[in-house]
């Protein structure tokens, strides 16, 4: 995909931003869902996650780009990235989670 004349890196241009009907939706869905309170590193990644501005990332790293971007600085799908992109949380928190449980990302406050 090209936009501008300029190839996204990863060659694909991420839009993780929900708009009206889809985003009032997410929104109600979240009110049920265990929330993770974000600091202003992880809000700053998520918002530049939504906005392609990380693209190829559609999301938050998980393990498997994690280590290979910390082995190789590259994602596990061979594109080159140096930056690991995570979601801190503390170990309770971790601890009360299930692998692929959805949860909502929120601001403090």
């Amino acid at each position: 995909m090209e936009v501008y004349g300029i190839t996204p890196h990863g060659s694909v241009l991420i839009n993780r931003c929900l708009k009206g009907v889809l985003r009032e939706a997410a929104l109600e869905r979240a009110q049920g869902l265990k929330k993770i309170v974000l600091n202003k590193v992880s809000i700053s990644d998520l918002e530049l996650i939504a906005i392609g501005a990380f693209s190829p990332l559609t999301g938050f790293m998980g393990k498997a780009d994690y280590e290979s971007v910390l082995k190789d600085m590259r994602l596990q799908n061979g594109v080159v990235w140096s930056l690991p992109i995570t979601l801190p949380v503390d170990k309770e928190t971790a601890d009360s989670l299930k692998i692929g449980e959805e949860v909502a990302l929120t601001e403090p406050g």
